[in-house]
């Protein structure tokens, strides 16, 4: 069998379209990211135990966009699935299954880090000057921690 002939698509307008998609997506992610490199540098000039404790939170906020991001790349690639034979409800109790994880994981993370910031904190680090810097941090961002990931990954599946 002829892989070449079969996998790949000669239409150059597909590669055109995943081209934008996939900067997109790469923007996307370079803007959190550069947010969180922007407080650890700012957080560098500060103290070490400032800019440690901001590290260990952005730990969870990289927790939280793993699973918000693989919540909604299984529910597309699933939909997708569906898609193709025609099974719309399907797809969208796919994409609605998906949201509602996006949506519990936020709430669930919102709620352990406003309320439990040092237990939290303290599974990824023993150093108490980090735990105390990175609970400061967390009651900053705690709330954005849920706000951040639902919009852009509501939009995802339409991708």
């Amino acid at each position: 069998m002829d892989y070449n002939a079969t996998f790949f698509t000669r239409d150059k307008d597909f590669y055109k379209t995943l081209l934008h998609l996939q900067l997109a997506i790469v923007l996307q992610n370079v803007i959190t990211y550069s947010v969180n490199m922007a407080d650890n540098l700012m957080l560098g000039n500060y103290s070490q135990d400032a800019l440690s404790g901001a590290a260990t939170a952005n730990m969870i906020q990289f927790i939280v966009q793993t699973v918000v991001i693989q919540s909604t790349e299984a529910a597309v690639i699933i939909g997708s699935q569906y898609w193709s034979q025609r099974k719309y409800d399907s797809v969208r109790s796919v994409l609605w299954m998906a949201m509602r994880t996006v949506f519990a994981a936020g709430i669930i993370f919102m709620f352990l880090t406003s309320f439990f910031p040092e237990q939290i904190l303290g599974i990824f680090t023993a150093k108490q000057a980090y735990i105390e810097c990175g609970s400061e941090y967390l009651r900053i961002i705690h709330h954005p921690l849920f706000h951040h990931d639902l919009p852009p990954r509501r939009n995802f599946p339409f991708r």
